[in-house]
């Protein structure tokens, strides 16, 4: 079976065009490969700092992300071939590579796709990740002392049961897991899920009662919002310009 690790990130901005990691942490399957804070080059912006509450003072004193032994270590997981989980991995790997450090798709879990694609009947109103812990009963998760929610670390830890969680309920009556992960990446590589309008007019409407001049319209005013575009497409069994 692939190895499998998980991980998240804490950055200076939430734009991934500029964003540099302040904070990185890796587990495996029973431990913590690695935890670490950097000194950016960037100014963390205010934004940031109200979601992780790492501080410039905090780390002032740090080397940063490129001058690390973590780089190294996430650049040998990945020749590896190890597979990396986390939660929105589009945000996460977009930051690595500001980096330089490339995830491939073939190794790349989005835990918020998964959740996404198997919710075929809609029970959960949250793709985030707190909201699927506490809705796939996770509520004894061990979290190191004195972290929280929007700590890398404590967000990988959670994201290990999430996905661990997730595994489980696509098994069925498989006893391999290897079927199971191999699909996670499948479902990783397509369009994310979206079975309700998100917003507008037609807000929580399912895709298929939207409107073909809707659609239309929709296509031409938010045309990079791919996913929600081709979901439109498939649900209406239409053409819909991109």
């Amino acid at each position: 079976m692939k190895k499998v690790v998980f991980f998240d990130t804490e950055t200076t901005a939430s734009d991934t065009k500029v964003a540099e990691i302040v904070q990185i942490s890796v587990v495996g399957e029973t431990h913590v490969i690695l935890n670490e804070y950097f000194k950016p080059d960037t100014p963390i912006t205010v934004e940031a700092m109200a979601v992780h509450h790492i501080t410039p003072m905090k780390v002032e004193k740090l080397q940063s992300f490129d001058a690390s032994q973590s780089i190294e270590t996430v650049r040998a997981l990945i020749s590896e071939g190890a597979v990396f989980a986390a939660h929105n991995i589009a945000f996460d790997a977009a930051v690595l590579a500001n980096h330089g450090v490339v995830i491939p798709a073939k190794q790349q879990i989005c835990t918020m796709k998964v959740a996404r694609a198997i919710d075929e009947n809609e029970k959960w109103q949250s793709y985030g990740l707190q909201y699927l812990r506490y809705a796939l009963g996770l509520y004894d998760v061990e979290v190191p002392e004195g972290t929280a929610a929007h700590d890398a670390l404590y967000d990988t830890i959670v994201l290990r049961e999430v996905f661990g969680a997730l595994v489980n309920m696509m098994r069925g009556q498989h006893e391999e897991v290897a079927p199971v992960i191999d699909e996670m990446i499948k479902i990783t590589q397509e369009p994310a899920v979206i079975r309700r309008m998100p917003f507008g007019k037609y807000k929580g409407e399912r895709l298929e009662d939207v409107p073909e001049d809707y659609i239309m319209w929709i296509s031409q005013q938010d045309a990079d919002n791919y996913d929600l575009l081709y979901n439109l497409q498939k649900a209406k069994s239409s053409k819909v310009p991109f």
